[in-house]
């Protein structure tokens, strides 16, 4: 940083101080002959000049566009010549005395300026503007030097007015660094950035400053620790949960990581079960048993303040994944466990020992086999006259494994279903029915494929495509690896098959592949370093911490679209702090339901006036979609009311999710034969697989097409 200057410009600018410098040749294309007009003005050229020194202009018409002005163009010869006259030189000495004048006496009054505010009660405001007024003026000055280095004007006067110009910069940030430190207990330094404004690089270094250099420092007491891991590796279906979770048994204390709420319900009920008192939490409910000594918890729960015997992490290969990974990072990273067991399939192995090894903790391998061969089926599938006890139908959405369970139902066969959207209570009678065998077959999405251990003998894919949420996409090897893998239940069936609707071979070879080792963990900086920061909207906090996160191998910025999107409508909220803001946006429910956002957004609107959090109410008209958003419209009244600290009846959320999960169950049973897909205009029944949601007659109809060949037997 240079030493302060407060002395004023006192230069003496008469005529004999500038000395014109020789013309030089034109730069640019080898052989150019012409100037254009424009060019002409970057040499310092004005239009009263053109008028009176260059002949008429050449005109040179676009023919691309029939509406642009010809070009006017002067020959070099003529601009050479021009440039060399005693009026030309005099006029554009002129012009420049009277530039420079103007620039020396702008920098001595942002001097006055700066001097005046430097000991103000908003002095931090005022240096930042009279910073960006500086940046302002060393551009003015620049375009004036270029006329030196260009052998124009050959005037060393300019060259001081830059360089006091650029020492009012440095003095002005020396002063705006030492007034923020002090303001905020802070030591901050900032990089020589000319073309960044002060506040930008100020926020820099607070977040440079803030955020550890690599995200295993955040956790500073887990670095004390020496925590010995265990990774449990292999395929679906192999056992490596199951050992896991005796070794949790052992111990005194620990905690179990799930992946989703219903594998945490299984576990926290196991444990009970073996008399070892268990509590659960989850992001939608929280079941705290006297003297527990044992969590199941959904991962995102993890207390990392708390210090256990053991922890288990499971499905960890789905560190890997955009929006959740983080979840995983700061698990493996951050979780106070002498003993740590994780379960991945096997191309994970590679990024959890380097994290691992990075935390400087210690750690062994333990590899599972299928005991129960996975095999293609050789038979062609034929649907529905190929559907067996035992199998399971994988599709990709709800409206199409209804439509699948709904076909099987009208022909006699009984099916559980299982989806994202269905209630975990509900979820887990749909498997005991398939357990139990008064269902024959279950008819799935890809959650099947996540921990449900289950008595398949044959996955039969009805679709090779699927939406994640931006696109159609074919399946991946690791998806088809997943899900496949629940075929053949050890202890139930000596082999496991898997058979498709279609794309058999494709799906056969990848399931035969190998998977591809993960390289990425993702990661969302803790929010502990985020609301320290003394600067910075809270946007502006998570975009630039993730920005430093990402320079880190072999992390990437997690996933945070949607809290970005809501944190839209709350961040010109003055009424919320920081705190509030990052809580706010980060209550876990599904932005793209309409009525699920519209109830968040009611209740961040009541909650900063101070008003009642209104309890969701069900609708008299009870069917599958109002009871399975009722159900999601609880659990966002729950997350609120609990994570900005709200009273609430937790008694009455649980009976009335109990209540609407039931009804659920009951329509799923008692109904299914009415959910096949419809025509959403003539309401007549479609085949599962049907695309759209006109069936071909209304679709011809609303086009204004008469097909003579139409078919109304759908079952055909």
């Amino acid at each position: 940083m240079h030493e302060q200057r407060t002395t004023h410009l006192n230069i003496d600018i008469s005529a004999g101080k500038y000395q014109l410098g020789a013309v030089i040749t034109p730069m640019g294309k080898k052989n150019k002959r012409v100037y254009s007009k424009n060019e002409l003005v970057m040499r310092g050229w004005t239009n009263p000049l053109m008028d009176s020194l260059l002949p008429q202009p050449m005109t040179k018409t676009n023919t691309s566009s029939r509406n642009s002005a010809p070009t006017q163009l002067w020959s070099i010869d003529s601009v050479m010549k021009a440039e060399s006259s005693d009026i030309y030189q005099n006029s554009f000495l002129q012009q420049n005395r009277r530039k420079i004048d103007r620039l020396i006496r702008e920098t001595n009054a942002l001097k006055e300026e700066l001097e005046r505010v430097k000991t103000q009660t908003r002095a931090l405001e005022q240096i930042s503007k009279i910073d960006a007024q500086c940046q302002k003026l060393l551009k003015d000055i620049e375009n004036v030097l270029g006329y030196t280095r260009r052998g124009l004007l050959a005037h060393e006067t300019i060259k001081v007015v830059h360089d006091d110009a650029m020492a009012l910069l440095f003095d002005g940030r020396a002063a705006y660094v030492q007034r923020f430190n002090a303001m905020y207990n802070c030591d901050i330094r900032l990089q020589r950035n000319y073309m960044a404004s002060i506040d930008d690089l100020v926020f820099q270094s607070v977040v440079n400053e803030t955020i550890p250099n690599h995200p295993k420092d955040e956790f500073a007491l887990t670095r004390l620790m020496k925590r010995k891991f265990t990774i449990h590796s292999g395929a679906t279906n192999t056992g490596k949960t199951y050992h896991a979770i005796e070794a949790l048994t052992q111990v005194e204390s620990g905690v179990y990581l799930a992946p989703l709420r219903l594998l945490a319900l299984q576990v926290f009920q196991q444990l009970n079960d073996d008399n070892k008192p268990c509590s659960l939490i989850t992001g939608e409910e929280e079941t705290l048993v006297e003297n527990a000594k044992y969590i199941s918890s959904t991962i995102e729960k993890l207390n990392l303040d708390s210090v256990y015997d053991l922890a288990i992490i499971d499905e960890a290969q789905m560190i890997s994944e955009a929006q959740r990974g983080s979840a995983w990072t700061k698990a493996v990273l951050g979780v106070r466990a002498k003993e740590v067991h994780i379960c991945c399939s096997s191309n994970a192995i590679k990024l959890l020992t380097r994290l691992i090894d990075e935390c400087g903790d210690s750690y062994e391998i333990i590899s599972y086999v299928r005991d129960t061969p996975l095999l293609m089926d050789q038979e062609t599938f034929i649907f529905p006259d190929g559907v067996c006890e035992g199998d399971a139908l994988i599709a990709f959405s709800k409206k199409v494994v209804l439509g699948i369970a709904s076909y099987l139902a009208d022909k006699g066969i009984s099916a559980s279903v299982i989806y994202g959207d269905l209630p975990p209570e509900a979820r887990k009678k749909q498997v005991e029915l398939f357990v139990n065998k008064e269902n024959k077959v279950v008819v799935a999405t890809d959650a099947i494929g996540m921990g449900l251990n289950l008595p398949i003998k044959r996955i039969v894919f009805m679709e090779n495509t699927k939406f994640d949420g931006v696109r159609k996409r074919m399946l991946t090897a690791s998806e088809i690896k997943q899900i496949a893998g629940r075929a053949g239940r050890k202890n139930i069936y000596d082999e496991g098959y898997v058979n498709a609707i279609g794309e058999k071979t494709q799906i056969g070879r990848l399931l035969g592949g190998n998977l591809s080792d993960l390289t990425r963990a993702y990661y969302l900086p803790l929010d502990k370093y985020l609301f320290t920061m003394p600067i910075g909207t809270l946007r502006e906090r998570l975009i630039e911490s993730m920005t430093k996160v990402m320079k880190v191998e072999p992390f990437l910025g997690a996933d945070i679209e949607q809290p970005l999107a809501l944190l839209s409508h709350v961040e010109d909220k003055k009424e919320l702090s920081i705190e509030e803001q990052y809580s706010l946006i980060f209550i876990p429910f599904d932005i793209n339901k309409a009525e699920l956002y519209a109830q968040w957004h009611g209740y961040m609107e009541s909650y900063i006036k101070y008003e009642e959090i209104q309890v969701p109410m069900l609708d008299d008209y009870e069917d599958l979609e109002t009871l399975e958003i009722y159900y999601k419209q609880l659990d966002l009244y729950y997350s609120f009311c609990k994570t900005m600290r709200l009273f609430h009846d937790s008694q009455w959320i649980i009976e009335q999710k109990q209540e609407t999960a039931a009804r659920i169950h009951t329509l799923l049973t008692t109904t299914m034969e009415t959910m096949s897909r419809k025509c959403r205009r003539c309401g007549k029944p479609t085949p599962w697989n049907h695309e759209y949601g006109l069936c071909q007659n209304c679709f011809a109809k609303e086009r204004g097409l008469r097909y003579s060949r139409y078919d109304d037997d759908w079952d055909d």
